[in-house]
């Protein structure tokens, strides 16, 4: 009972739920490729494709466990740590310097990189969803040679 109650207040408060998400994603013109879910099941977001000039990916736009946060992450290269060229992992710190709040991070369960953003879930409005994904295919193109293996130099793939 808590939960259904703190989701009526999420959404009373501006918050997204799974399904406002859903409507604000369809709304911007997003095909939702799947619904994306926690250990339990239960869909906390969604799929959908990001096709930029060179490259498609597939970001998955969820919520938090607790429903306060927003996040954005598309899983980029997959690799294993060590085959990633030195001066890459440099550059992805520097490069989360100057797009925060986007950043790039290695997750070591599945061993891919992603470049993920958060923001609070309160008083979200479809222009902030659409601004989080626009600065996710910005900051994919920007540093492409970053994330597409196949431009590093020396990469052992």
């Amino acid at each position: 009972m808590f939960g259904q109650a703190y989701a009526q207040e999420k959404a009373a408060d501006g918050g997204l739920t799974t399904d406002s998400l859903k409507t604000v994603l369809e709304g911007l013109g997003q095909d939702i490729e799947k619904d994306v879910k926690n250990k339990d099941g239960k869909v906390i977001g969604y799929q959908v494709e990001l096709k930029q000039a060179n490259t498609v990916t597939h970001p998955q736009i969820t919520l938090s466990s607790d429903g306060t946060i927003f996040w954005v992450s598309v899983a980029l290269s997959k690799c294993e740590i060590d085959a990633v060229p030195k001066k890459i992992l440099g550059d992805m710190l520097i490069a989360n310097d100057k797009m925060g709040p986007y950043f790039f991070h290695f997750d070591n369960g599945n061993n891919y990189f992603h470049l993920s953003t958060f923001v609070l879930n309160k008083n979200m409005k479809p222009k902030d969803v659409k601004r989080c994904l626009d600065g996710i295919a910005s900051n994919l193109e920007a540093y492409e040679s970053l994330w597409l293996q196949d431009k590093w130099p020396e990469a052992k793939k």
